[in-house]
């Protein structure tokens, strides 16, 4: 005869297991979208800010490299508090954080203060990344922690994908401010079941990895940096605040390393001699290095080159998002049976093909061309990119024991950030420099007055809405956007095939380095 009081109870665990898989889904989802969503739904809107706050094209730069900066500065150090701490809580903190900024964000009268605002969003997404992602690594364990990272990673990349499709609708309505306030109500959800729902995990005997003073010096680093190379198209490299700002970050940048090296050399090397852990983070390294400009110039290409409308823009992303989210999804499945390397190295050829596709895009006809021309290389980089960043995510987290996921994911994110960081900024000036060069050396503007070709040259460091001059003829006035239009295709163009270079390099690293075993590291877990 069957135990039916025995079924009841194996059901009621069954079901309770599944509630609480779902609420840790649920929770580190929603939570993770508030920062990737206040990450990306603001490059459809760039546009928009730089006519109603008066910005420069380095200003737009800026609003995107403020909030990466601080995030990749201190996620190393919240990730490893979270570990000592718990996770639950600092997450709950900085979803406080990140809401009081968007609310500050949302109003902000002048581009400065929306640029302060983005920093007070870094450090809050800081706090919320990777605490969510070693929730999720911590509760799902053995032939089920490929599928969890794998389904934590698609809704994610979901999400951020979204955050481009939210931003031009909301822009295009003429409410860009909106975008900051769509966030907050992923924060609240995340945070009431955290509190409700998810149990805490946390190690008191773990020992930080990060401590204050690197992830300042970290910071002073990757500004100087950042401010030297988008300044220097206006000031150019031999002016003294240029060579001086980039000498500076390179200064700040070996003491993080001597600092780190000295304090917490054990920790580091125990980490970093795992060679799937050592090569997947320069794997990601590399590919968020070659990502990076994408997310900003893919937007502005379409909008100030192309003409698209700003909601058409958000349309027009969504196959990639699409992709992202079903090919994340379903791979994980498939490191658990099969391991990570095969997945991650037809994620990059998909990748590397729709960049070279991407960098072989000059001026269309429109939107009617979008199908031809945009469509597939963006088809194509969503499973590429969705094939690639969820195995690589698991092979990084797989190799280090489970009580130190806080610091692992820390580091993955944080070097993940700062290469988006270091690309956004070098090949962010690298972009406004042969988009100067060109347009002075067109031939429709090479025959200008010399007076005209300076005013240009100064005007030239707002890209698309580089102001033509009112003293010139309606025929030269066509030329002269004709020859802004040319010159940000040949920028945009050189930028795509830098990125195929470095998405190829990921690709050749991960091959050679990841294991494709991935057993964790069971050595410590209580």
């Amino acid at each position: 005869m069957t135990d039916t009081s025995a079924l009841s109870v194996s059901t009621q665990k069954v079901k309770r297991s599944r509630k609480l898989d779902y609420s840790v889904l649920f929770a580190t989802i929603s939570a993770a979208s508030m920062a990737y969503v206040g990450s990306t739904a603001l490059n459809v809107a760039l546009p928009a800010i730089q006519i109603d706050l008066n910005a420069r094209g380095a200003d737009l730069l800026w609003i995107s490299n403020s909030y990466i900066i601080v995030q990749a500065s201190l996620l190393v150090v919240f990730g490893s508090l979270s570990d000592r701490f718990g996770r639950n809580h600092i997450c709950m903190l900085g979803i406080l954080l990140f809401g009081i900024a968007s609310l500050i964000a949302g109003t902000a009268p002048t581009v400065e203060i929306l640029i302060l605002a983005r920093f007070a969003q870094g450090v809050g997404s800081a706090m919320i990344v990777p605490c969510t992602l070693a929730i999720v690594s911590s509760h799902f364990s053995g032939d089920r922690h490929g599928w969890g990272i794998g389904i934590w990673s698609a809704f994610t990349l979901f999400s951020s994908g979204l955050g481009p499709f939210i931003g031009g609708v909301l822009t295009e309505m003429g409410m860009w401010r909106m975008i900051f306030y769509v966030q907050i109500p992923f924060g609240i959800a995340a945070a009431w079941v955290l509190w409700r729902y998810v149990p805490e995990t946390y190690y008191k005997d773990t020992r930080p990895v990060m401590g204050w003073l690197s992830a300042l010096l970290i910071t002073l680093s990757l500004l100087g940096l950042t401010h030297g190379f988008l300044e220097a198209p206006q000031f150019g490299f031999d002016h003294p605040a240029i060579w001086l700002s980039i000498v500076f970050g390179i200064l700040t940048l070996l003491l993080f390393v001597l600092v780190e090296t000295h304090e917490h050399a054990r920790e580091l090397l125990d980490l970093f001699r795992v060679r799937t852990f050592t090569g997947g983070n320069l794997a990601l390294f590399l590919l968020y290095v070659s990502v990076g400009p994408i997310l900003i110039y893919i937007p502005l290409n379409m909008i100030q080159i192309q003409g698209y409308s700003e909601s058409f823009v958000g349309i027009a992303i969504l196959p990639m998002t699409i992709l992202m989210l079903l090919s994340s999804a379903y791979v994980g499945g498939i490191v658990d049976r099969y391991g990570p390397r095969k997945p991650i190295a037809v994620g990059h050829a998909l990748t590397f093909v729709a960049f070279v596709l991407l960098a072989m895009i000059g001026i269309t006809g429109g939107q009617h061309d979008y199908w031809k021309t945009f469509f597939l290389p963006l088809f194509l980089a969503g499973m590429g990119l969705g094939t690639t960043l969820a195995p690589l995510t698991v092979a990084v987290m797989e190799s280090v024991e489970e009580t130190k996921a806080g610091i692992a994911s820390g580091i993955s994110n944080t070097l993940s950030r700062v290469g988006q960081v270091l690309s956004v900024a070098v090949m962010g000036g690298f972009a406004l420099s042969i988009f100067t060069a060109a347009l002075l050396n067109d031939s429709n503007v090479r025959d200008l007055p010399e007076a005209t070709r300076s005013q240009l040259e100064i005007e030239s460091m707002d890209l698309g809405e580089t102001t033509i001059p009112e003293s010139l003829t309606p025929s030269e006035k066509a030329n002269v956007e004709a020859a802004i239009r040319n010159s940000q295709v040949l920028a945009y163009n050189v930028l795509l095939w830098v990125s195929a270079a470095f998405c190829l390099l990921s690709g050749i690293i991960s091959w050679i380095m990841i294991d494709n075993r991935l057993v964790r590291r069971q050595e410590n877990v209580p």
